[in-house]
């Protein structure tokens, strides 16, 4: 079937034939100027002198000497003006961060107005006397005039609510802000787009000649659809001065239905304006050819765009053709598909030879500057000068540091990178000193500079952008997309810096910042390629007057397809259908027009959407696909791309005991190293996960380092272990009878003592001055109130005398292995050793959620008895450590618990709190014998080179386990 392209080429030809060349060509947009340029070219044959191709805007553009104002030009003016107003009403300035999000829906609202010619002075009026809409509206339809009343009915007075009032005071301002706000522009050279269009409707533009050179071809207006009050204005003045032709892509289908929301503004064109089809008489395209339209349902946005892996590979041969134009096009309805579209689409195709050929994609729609590592550094960098805003932070964030030290376009030399960041994990560098930064080369000391003003913080990031590019061009790194964002961000800021200049330099600089991020989060590149070759990728705006042999339409969901939201606006609804300004059926028609016409040529339609609903999606297909099914006649083909759900059922491989492995845990027998001893904490990790042991003891596998900005659990835990040694330490210096009252006099000290153990715990340093921030202090304050819940226990347990503090005991032990006796060191650090009433007691301090009950100790050694408990297990390795180092017996082990210990004491029990069996010294012996034989069974199995390695059968245990990925959990 012939495109409408190709339709046009021919009838242009025919019509004006050697005045082509004085022809001006006019589309909504740049996308269709090569196809007709092919298809001319085609057409005549031979070489000629072409006509003259503009896009809408830049054709009425030539109408006026003025420059079209960018959009922060329009911004500080409208700013400027508002606050004039409000001076003149004797009301406070507003703040341009406040009046920013306004501006931009009044500056919608005024182009809205002069696009469709509306009179402002008449819009903005007050009207809340019925009598006076009837008598001065009187031009207004009734249904018009009704939607008038409908809405100010609601001022009446005595009715208003504070929102209305506030309402009322700003639609007070308007008509002044309109008038001044263009005013002001043209005082600079300056307009708006719609205001070009508004004075050329009215017959008010400056050059009003700008048209007469193209009089002997004529003005050709192609694949036009909506036209806005002042666009029909000046087309029904050309038309009638035969001065213009129009070109209509239109369809029976849906012209000749006036259910048919696709022709709503083909038929107000032709019918209502009298713009005439250069083309003749609609047709029937649509139905002329029986289609088969595959549908497909997929599960998850970007699954929409994996299904083309495999069904653009029955394409491919289309692509083979020496002139494949127009053959493939894959549009999308939601554009943030793109992405994932670009990351299917393979780079190769088997050709037609069995040779494989490159798959030509044209990506017009624009490569977002926010998916690119140029975006990632210009958000660091303002997060930056946030930080830095008001001069009173002398310091960075270290989670901007360490993403500007791993960012991909720094490329700062190995050594010294990991010397910077060895330095702030060793400094426990939070904040980070500007001094510190600024040694790591050039580009470090431009991005951690300070920027005081606005106009300096634009220069600043444009340095920044400027020496990186700069370094790409001299490694030959850079890549075309690449030097076009840098280009056009660049570009952008300059744009920016030169319009603050021209107005103020006082604007808050935070204010200042998010317009930097405003500006660049926009910014988008077309990415290279040949709009006449290969698979076309493109919006759905940007189809509009082309034709493909294969549609794929991606993103046919209802709220995407036609589009739910629309901009937001202070003219209400109600005003704007009295003044026939854009409502959300305008919005549906113009979506349902682009719909049909990408069917009316293609051979082949594909149309995909997501089945699976969330809070953006709903699931649903597009109504416009439901009603392509009920009045087509096509025959559907319908495609369910569920995957399938199925647990992932990880292989638990055990890790047998040889080779190296076992080497290495022999190592513990017989002091072979000495350094090698079994702790409590490595035997409770054994009795976790044999395989955590692995890792740890083993294959010696440690966690990374990290800075955390908010301490974890075990940092607390250390910090009040080193507070409470400390201060017992201090009080033992005057002798080891502790009472009451030493206890109450030295609680004094414990602000000073967390000061110190956090320099101790975090940076292994008691002297190092740490400026600690908020969350910090808060853990300080944590750390003070859990000791000062031991000491009010210690209080009420003195007096008693101190025997140990952090004593560092280790004993050996015999275990059977394989029927041969081997010896190993069992190594334990005990927090307090104490005596009180003739008891020698064994001081645990926890912090977590251990528990001082247990069951039995058999089932504390019992893997898969789910009932462990590491604190009692922990206190009695101390407690037997301690003993036979020692050489003392009747020890009683206490777990200073700091969550319950005020209820339930410090003793461990069995079988209930207030019944059961307290671990005393009268129960005491029986108890510690079992342990022994339950541990040296548990060593014993430990080093049985027969009995592997293998994972915990309790998935508790893996919750906060470091080797979890490695597990493949």
């Amino acid at each position: 079937m012939v495109s409408f392209l190709k339709e046009v080429a021919e009838d242009l030809v025919a019509r004006t034939g050697k005045e082509l060349q004085h022809a001006a060509v006019i589309f909504n947009n740049k996308r269709p100027v090569a196809y007709l340029q092919h298809h001319l070219a085609q057409t005549i044959g031979k070489p000629f002198w072409s006509p003259s191709f503009f896009t809408v805007q830049e054709f009425f553009a030539l109408s006026t000497d003025l420059q079209v104002a960018d959009g922060f030009t329009q911004f500080f003016t409208l700013y400027q003006q508002y606050n004039e107003l409000l001076k003149k009403e004797g009301t406070k300035a507003i703040s341009p961060d406040v009046f920013y999000p306004v501006a931009r829906i009044i500056l919608s609202d005024f182009a809205q107005i002069d696009n469709d010619l509306v009179n402002a002075n008449q819009l903005f009026e007050e009207l809340k006397d019925i009598a006076v809409i009837e008598k001065n509206f009187q031009h207004l339809t009734t249904e018009q005039q009704a939607f008038l009343e409908q809405f100010w009915t609601s001022f009446s007075s005595g009715k208003q609510k504070n929102h209305q009032e506030q309402f009322i005071r700003m639609w007070r301002r308007m008509p002044a802000l309109y008038a001044g706000f263009h005013d002001a522009l043209a005082a600079k050279g300056l307009t708006t787009m719609a205001h070009i269009y508004r004075k050329l409707a009215l017959g008010q533009e400056e050059k009003p000649g700008f048209i007469d050179e193209f009089e002997r071809g004529k003005l050709i207006f192609a694949g036009f659809n909506a036209l806005s009050n002042a666009e029909a204005m000046i087309f029904k003045r050309w038309n009638q001065d035969e001065k213009a032709l129009f070109y209509f892509d239109t369809d029976n289908y849906y012209l000749q239905d006036e259910t048919q929301e696709a022709g709503l503004f083909l038929r107000k064109n032709i019918q209502k304006l009298g713009l005439p089809n250069a083309l003749g008489e609609s047709r029937d395209l649509i139905r002329s050819v029986q289609k088969e339209v595959r549908v497909y349902k997929t599960q998850g946005q970007t699954a929409q765009a994996k299904i083309l892996q495999h069904e653009l590979e029955q394409d491919y041969p289309m692509l083979d053709a020496l002139d494949n134009a127009g053959k493939i096009a894959l549009i999308l309805a939601d554009e943030s598909l793109l992405l994932p579209v670009l990351q299917t689409i393979p780079t190769h195709y088997p050709g037609e030879t069995g040779v494989t050929a490159p798959v030509n994609l044209n990506v017009t729609m624009g490569y977002p500057l926010m998916a690119t590592s140029i975006f990632g550094l210009a958000a660091i960098w303002l997060s930056v000068q946030t930080q830095l805003a008001g001069g009173k932070k002398n310091t960075v964030h270290y989670r901007e540091v360490e993403a500007f030290l791993s960012h991909p376009l720094i490329e700062l030399p190995e050594g010294l990178r990991n010397e910077l960041q060895k330095q702030i994990l060793d400094g426990i560098f939070v904040e980070i000193e500007m001094d510190v930064l600024k040694t790591a080369g050039e580009l470090s000391e431009l991005f951690f500079k300070r920027r005081n003003t606005g106009l300096a913080a634009i220069s600043g990031l444009l340095e920044v952008l400027t020496l990186i590019l700069r370094q790409q061009i001299a490694e030959k790194t850079l890549k075309q997309t690449e030097a076009d964002l840098f280009i056009a961000t660049i570009k952008e800021l300059n744009r920016l810096h030169d319009t603050l200049a021209e107005y103020t330099n006082e604007l808050p600089l935070p204010f200042v910042l998010s317009l930097m991020q405003k500006a660049v989060q926009g910014i988008a590149v077309p990415l290279s390629g040949e709009p006449l070759e290969g698979v076309q990728v493109m919006g759905l705006l940007e189809s509009r007057s082309l034709d493909f042999d294969h549609v794929y339409i991606l993103g046919v969901n209802e709220g995407i397809l036609p589009q739910v939201s629309v901009s937001p606006s202070f003219i209400p609804d109600s005003i704007r259908r009295a003044y026939g300004l854009p409502v959300i059926e305008n919005q549906d028609a113009i979506s349902a027009y682009m719909f049909y016409r990408l069917l009316q040529r293609s051979r082949k339609v594909s149309l995909v959407y997501n089945g699976q609903g969330d809070e953006n999606n709903t699931g649903e297909p597009s109504r416009f696909l439901r009603q392509l099914e009920f009045e087509s006649g096509y025959t559907f083909r319908y495609f369910d791309q569920s995957q399938a759900i199925s647990v992932s059922h990880h292989e638990k491989k055990a890790i047998k005991k040889e080779g190296d492995i076992l080497k290495r845990l022999n190592l513990y027998l017989d002091q072979q190293e000495p350094q090698l001893r079994i702790s409590a904490t490595a035997l409770t990790t054994y009795m976790n996960c044999p395989v955590q042991f692995f890792y740890k003891y083993i294959a010696k596998i440690e966690e990374p380092k990290e800075l955390t900005e908010n301490l974890e659990a075990n940092n607390i835990g250390s910090m009040l272990h080193f507070v409470m040694e400390r201060f017992y330490e201090e009080l033992k210096a005057d002798g080891p009878y502790i009472t009451r009252e030493k206890i109450a006099e030295h609680r004094k000290q414990l602000d000073r003592l967390g000061r110190i153990a956090f320099a101790k715990i975090m940076a292994d340093d008691e002297e190092k001055q740490v400026n600690h921030n908020g969350m910090q202090q808060v853990v300080l304050a944590i750390v003070a109130e859990y000791a000062n819940v031991i000491l009010n226990y210690d209080e009420m347990q003195a007096p008693f005398s101190i025997l140990d503090l952090e004593s560092k005991d280790q004993i050996s032990f015999n275990i059977d292995v394989n029927g041969v006796s081997k010896s190993l060191i069992l190594h334990g650090i005990i927090d307090r050793v104490d005596l009180k009433n003739g008891v020698t007691r064994v001081v645990d301090y926890k912090t977590g959620r251990d528990e001082l009950s247990y069951s039995s100790l058999a089932d504390l050694f019992d893997a898969d008895s789910g009932k462990q408990n590491k604190a009692l297990i922990q206190t009695l390795f101390y407690t037997y450590v301690y003993e036979q180092a020692k050489g003392i017996a009747g020890m009683e082990p206490n777990l200073y618990l700091i969550r319950k210990m005020r209820k339930e004491g410090t003793l461990f029990y069995s079988g209930g709190f207030s019944k059961g069996l307290k671990l005393q010294v009268e129960h005491l012996a029986s108890q510690k014998a079992e342990f022994i034989v339950l541990l040296k069974s548990k060593l014993e199995e430990l080093f049985n080179p027969e009995l592997p390695f293998v994972h915990t059968t309790q998935a508790d245990n893996c919750k906060y386990c470091p080797y979890l990925s490695l597990c493949g959990k």
